[in-house]
């Protein structure tokens, strides 16, 4: 964490560093901490798909619904748009796309998110 706030300190847009923490945050059960430094790391950079289906499975293991979605509809415009283009990574942002098809048409469908997060 200490490297972490050293970048953040030395260039407060280094949204790399926002996600980690927001991970780290997520391996300690803070959420609220979590989700509050993925919404920085997206404000520095509002087209990374892969924080918008990170954002979407937390709001989805806190059981709101409705963020949850919006998130993951976001994650899979920008999957779609980085797939049109020709991703470098094609594989990944595939995947990447596919979970968030995946979560947002169940919800869509059954009005119930399936893939329980919290076990």
């Amino acid at each position: 964490m200490a490297v972490l706030d050293k970048a953040i300190q030395m260039d407060e847009t280094c949204y790399l560093a926002y996600n980690s923490r927001a991970l780290v945050y997520v391996t300690k059960y803070e959420y609220d901490r979590a989700n509050a430094e993925w919404y920085k790391s997206w404000r520095w950079n509002d087209s990374q798909a892969e924080v918008h289906l990170q954002l979407g499975a937390l709001q989805h293991k806190v059981r709101t619904t409705e963020p949850a979605l919006d998130a993951y509809r976001e994650a899979l415009t920008l999957f779609d748009m980085r797939i049109a283009e020709g991703s470098d990574f094609i594989l990944q942002d595939r995947t990447n796309r596919a979970v968030s098809f995946i979560m947002t048409e169940q919800e869509e469908r059954t009005g119930a998110f399936l893939c329980p997060l919290n076990k």
